[in-house]
């Protein structure tokens, strides 16, 4: 085959290629997209936006009749205000009628705190009512207007490392002891010899040498009633804003989006807060010590499922951030919003606020105090960036 008819076939098998592929009605159909002319994409700006927001106390009453120490004083705006004791005085008949030489209630100390010198004066006063570990107590419940004296006829009680035992009058306890059943007293504190420091000592719930009412009868024998429930009555009398656990306190975060543009694309957002390290309490030193707990505050930050405030949707909702921080140590903290921000502008989620609570609400004493004066009040920061546009370059 010559040359010549060899290119004429080559050229026919590109040509019959070629027709065979544009007639194909289920083939790619290229369409011209830009109009004559250069054009650009514009980028999108990127900023960071401060966002106010409107911070409050939310006060959650929580019980605090299971936890293993009980305490009276004041520390950090924390009042260890009363100590509820129940005690059951059923008895077999060979104490019944017995004289009474010597009663007194055993309190069994572990911790003085901030030195050995420290104390605490309380009164004891019998419960009209009794009381259950199980329930919110906020207040000291109505109880007799006349304290329990000791074996002298005095009320108040000192109570430090030197004294832990406290006589009570003969003819009260008589009076428990042939009536029987439940008896419920309070001790009630009364004040204190230094301006901040708190006594710490053994609840029932630690296992050992709980309190106990101790009898010692004329004839030499005695009994001993240890103590079946008891309860600490702990109020918060700082009025900064604070999140208390054991109290408890939150703290309610208010804030509005609607500078953000709902076209935003958020790379970042965070809720900035400063702490006050000198109201800072990260834990007591019953904690530390004897329950060999840390002193970092264990925070959660959550959006509540509600934004009313009287509705039990602000106690609960979705989780938005949980970690540690010392809140011993004046300090700017960032806590991290991760998806929040963005479902909101884009409308997936209500914007109910944040609420910033103790993760340990019901078991330990934790108090952060946040700074909300003028140059130092919480803020949201959200990192964020506009869309590119398309558009002809100028000439």
């Amino acid at each position: 085959m010559s040359d010549g008819l060899k290119i004429i076939l080559s050229a026919l098998v590109v040509l019959f290629v070629f027709m065979s592929c544009s007639s194909d009605p289920e083939g790619p159909v290229t369409e011209k997209f830009l109009k004559d002319g250069y054009y650009r994409v514009r980028p999108g700006e990127t900023r960071l936006v401060k966002i106010p927001v409107t911070a409050v106390n939310l006060p959650v009453p929580v019980a605090t009749g299971v936890r293993p120490l009980l305490g009276l004083g004041r520390i950090k705006g924390i009042e260890y205000t009363a100590v509820l004791f129940k005690f059951d005085f059923s008895v077999t008949e060979e104490y019944l009628g017995k004289e009474i030489f010597k009663a007194y209630l055993d309190i069994p100390v572990r911790l003085v705190s901030p030195d050995s010198n420290f104390s605490v004066v309380f009164r004891m006063y019998e419960l009209n009512e009794g009381f259950s570990e199980d329930d919110t107590i906020i207040t000291v419940p109505e109880h007799q207007s006349e304290p329990i004296v000791d074996d002298v006829g005095v009320a108040d009680r000192t109570i430090g490392l030197e004294k832990t035992t406290f006589s009570i009058d003969r003819a009260c306890v008589s009076s428990w002891i042939e009536t029987g059943g439940e008896r419920s007293i309070a001790l009630i504190f009364q004040s204190q010899n230094e301006p901040s420091g708190i006594i710490e000592f053994n609840a029932h719930e630690l296992g050992t040498d709980p309190p106990v009412i101790k009898v010692e009868f004329s004839d030499t024998s005695d009994t001993i009633f240890a103590v079946k429930e008891d309860y600490n009555i702990i109020q918060l009398k700082d009025t900064a804003l604070t999140c208390v656990g054991g109290v408890a306190n939150r703290v309610l975060f208010r804030f509005s989006l609607d500078s953000i543009n709902d076209s935003a694309m958020v790379h970042a957002s965070f809720l900035i807060l400063n702490i006050d390290g000198e109201g800072g309490l990260g834990a007591t030193p019953g904690d530390e010590v004897i329950m060999g707990a840390g002193s970092s505050f264990y925070y959660y930050l959550y959006t509540p499922d509600s934004e009313d405030t009287l509705s039990e949707g602000i106690l609960e909702g979705t989780g938005v951030d949980r970690g540690t921080i010392d809140v011993t140590e004046s300090s700017a903290i960032k806590l991290n919003l991760r998806g929040f921000i963005p479902d909101i502008i884009r409308g997936a989620r209500v914007n109910t606020g944040l609420v910033l609570q103790s993760d340990l609400e019901l078991l330990r004493v934790q108090k952060a105090v946040i700074k909300n004066d003028s140059t130092s009040a919480p803020y949201i920061e959200v990192i964020y960036s506009m869309p590119g546009k398309f558009g002809e370059l100028d000439e």
